[in-house]
């Protein structure tokens, strides 16, 4: 009776098993897949597979990850001296607000102007 219970309990998962892996979306992709092998019909993880397999101490890759860190920090200062002039030309009609206006590079020297902006009116309640 004890057997029978466990052979059915068994039979139940694997008939379970069987229809998940039918039901399955075979574009279903997970990272783990990369270092997961079958060996004698067993899944195994491969802690030792590396997906890159580029030495990180290698001068030249060093060198290229520089150059990368500094284009993205280069990109981000202009990203961001943009949204300031974008910024800064919405409150042009603030009264006497000073703005900036960047001279030179990314990072130049900075001289301070007002902007001029005439407004005609019909009357003195506008």
């Amino acid at each position: 009776r004890i057997r029978a219970a466990d052979y059915h309990r068994k039979q139940d998962a694997i008939t379970t098993l069987r229809r998940k892996a039918s039901e399955r979306n075979p574009d279903e992709f997970y990272f783990g897949m990369n270092r997961a092998r079958v060996i004698k019909g067993r899944h195994v993880k491969d802690n030792n597979i590396a997906e890159n397999k580029t030495d990180a101490n290698d001068p030249e890759v060093v060198k290229l990850m520089k150059t990368q860190d500094l284009s993205y920090v280069r990109m981000q200062t202009l990203k961001d001296m943009k949204k300031v002039e974008r910024l800064q030309a919405s409150l042009h009609y603030l009264g006497d607000n000073p703005t900036s206006k960047a001279k030179g590079d990314y990072g130049g020297v900075t001289t301070m102007t007002r902007k001029k902006h005439t407004i005609f009116v019909d009357s003195q309640e506008k």
